[in-house]
């Protein structure tokens, strides 16, 4: 059995192995001095509470209590005075100095200890605290002054009501003045706007004429759907217009007679429309030269049937565009392997194809009839400005049909829509098509799209489209548009909405606002 001196001896060795931690030395310098004049038994009570204040919280409570709470009858006061002194004089630590480099103390820092027990140890960290905020506080510059006015980068002849702080580069400080006045031009329009045409419209009260300069440009309104439509029905109709169209022109151009079975190899032509009765081939190259025109027109029409051989190529020259050249078939239009083609292919009553790896600018429509698309083509949207209409829905579609199928097979990419009003879509990758897929019974949708145009040409960054299927009836929905727009003396600015199919109704409330920027 231990005796109460073994079991405070245990106390002290703790404190002597570094778990105590009073931080000053005068701390425990004037309680040895105290307990030397004390008898025994109060000196030994001074001494244990000594010990409690300077216990960190690792210890637990009841350990410590268990130690110290003895009886001290047989202790003399040599032995409870000396040995404590000695003990407490090698534990106890210096006061750290605040001079040494703060990140040689980031180890043993003193402020990182909060087991408070006394009120005067809480005082005591609460003014290390303070100086050490004013130690950091004073090496940041300005001398630390937190008076703005006071700071020796500001010019304080300037202070004055109403100015703001803006920086001089030529004497290297900040003075107060006034802001620049920002020019801006407005207009607003509190009534509703109807959006029903496929062609953008100028939205009324919604155009500005500024003077030059570059501005930044908002546009703030809503829409309310009115109605909604089948875009493939649509696209349907669209379709069997334009093969009325093309398949009745008559033949002009620079060989109005062709044989009725043909084949292009190798050769050239101008803009025209060249009719056939029979099969028609491409092989090599064809080169269609648009004489300088860009919206010059290329229509090879046949009665029979269309095809590209293996490694053809249609070249397009002197501003000919894809959106210009038509292939127009009654029988099946088709290409052969790795072609690359430039136009579009219409059939009636047939099955247009692509061969593998077909390199295709352009569109592939059936009026009636499946589509089948090779392996690894890679279809593109076409380029130029289309001189033959496509209806309000035929624009959003590289592939489509009224009435079949539209297959692929391998990884083929494709730049817009592929679309069906009978039918299913098999075969294509969601992340390979830009644009959406539409199978046969797609839901009824409204889409409109509006944008900000500088002397009717569309800022492209500035348009948005908006699509909604037809449980958005009588919803409203924000529009927000924002462009940076640089214009010369006497353009205007103006938005311009479409339906490309639904309706919808822009306001009531509506503006459009052009801030000059600085640069």
């Amino acid at each position: 059995m231990t005796t109460p001196l073994e079991e405070f001896k245990k106390l002290m060795q703790q404190a002597h192995l570094g778990n105590f931690v009073i931080e000053t030395e005068d701390i425990v310098e004037d309680t040895i001095r105290a307990t030397e004049t004390m008898p025994p038994d109060k000196a030994l009570e001074v001494l244990k509470s000594l010990l409690r204040e300077g216990t960190p919280k690792h210890i637990p409570k009841e350990v410590v209590e268990e130690l110290v709470e003895v009886e001290v009858e047989h202790l003399s006061e040599k032995d409870v005075v000396q040995m404590t002194a000695d003990l407490l004089s090698k534990s106890a630590k210096p006061k750290p100095d605040l001079s040494e480099d703060l990140e040689s103390q980031r180890y043993n820092d003193p402020l990182s200890n909060t087991g408070f027990v006394t009120q005067t140890q809480m005082n005591d960290h609460y003014k290390l605290l303070l100086s050490r905020i004013q130690t950091q506080m004073s090496t940041i510059g300005g001398g630390g002054e937190v008076n703005l006015r006071m700071l020796d980068d500001v010019d304080r002849s300037t202070i004055a009501d109403g100015l703001c702080l803006k920086y001089n580069a030529t004497n290297k400080k900040f003075e107060f003045a006034l802001t620049a006045a920002k020019t801006y031009y407005s207009t607003r329009n509190d009534n509703n706007t109807p959006i029903q045409h496929s062609t953008p419209q100028i939205i009324p009260d919604m155009t500005l004429s500024p003077t030059a300069g570059t501005y930044v440009v908002n546009y703030n309104s809503k829409f309310t759907v009115v109605d909604t439509a089948s875009i493939t029905e649509d696209a349907e109709t669209d379709l069997i217009a334009l093969y009325a169209d093309l398949s009745t022109r008559a033949a002009t151009g620079s060989e109005t007679t062709r044989a009725a079975s043909d084949i292009y190899a190798n050769e050239t032509l101008g803009p025209g429309v060249y009719i056939h009765t029979g099969a028609v081939t491409i092989n090599g190259i064809l080169t269609l030269d648009g004489g300088g025109d860009s919206t010059a027109e290329f229509i090879i029409r046949t009665a029979g049937a269309l095809a590209t051989g293996t490694n053809a190529e249609i070249v397009l020259t002197n501003g000919a565009t894809s959106s210009n050249v038509w292939f127009v078939a009654a029988g099946a239009p088709s290409t052969g392997a790795n072609s690359t083609v430039r136009g579009n292919f219409l059939a009636n009553h047939a099955a247009p194809s692509m061969g593998a790896s077909t390199n295709f600018e352009g569109r592939m429509f059936a009026v009636v009839g499946s589509i089948a698309i090779g392996d690894t083509c890679i279809i593109t949207a076409p380029t130029g400005t289309r001189t033959t209409s496509l209806g309000s829905t035929l624009i959003f579609f590289n592939l489509f049909t009224g009435n079949g199928h539209i297959t692929n097979t391998g990884a083929t990419t494709v730049a817009l829509s592929i679309g069906t009003n009978q039918g299913s879509i098999t075969g294509f990758v969601d992340g390979n098509v830009a644009g959406n897929i539409y199978p046969g019974g797609s839901g009824e949708n409204s889409r409109i799209r509006v944008g900000i145009y500088v002397d009717g040409v569309l800022i492209d960054d500035s348009r948005r489209t908006y699509d909604h299927p037809s449980s958005g009836i009588d919803q409203e929905y924000p529009i927000v548009l924002q462009t940076v727009a640089t214009l010369t003396a006497d353009q205007t600015i103006d938005v311009r909405g479409s339906a490309s199919f639904g309706e919808m109704i822009i306001g009531p409330r509506m503006s459009l606002i052009a801030t000059l920027t600085d640069a």
